[in-house]
């Protein structure tokens, strides 16, 4: 089974909303990075590459001390 983890992606579901262009991928860039990963045969992805690194941190933060955070 194949995951694509994209984050936020530039669509009119995100448009108008206040984000970072950093942080937001364009459509073509997303289905790019899936492409890729099908060829290659990964079973998930993530695109803007920091998304996998925030991913991993914010798993190992404890659940109770997660569900105290105001993200």
């Amino acid at each position: 089974m194949f995951f694509a983890r994209p984050g936020f992606v530039y669509t009119k579901m995100t448009d108008g909303l206040d984000m970072p262009a950093l942080i937001v991928a364009q459509p073509a860039e997303v289905a790019r990075d899936i492409i890729k990963a099908q060829q290659k045969g990964k079973d998930v992805i993530y695109t803007k590459w920091f998304w996998k690194y925030i991913m991993l941190i914010i798993k190992l933060v404890p659940e109770r001390i997660f569900k105290k955070m105001d993200l």
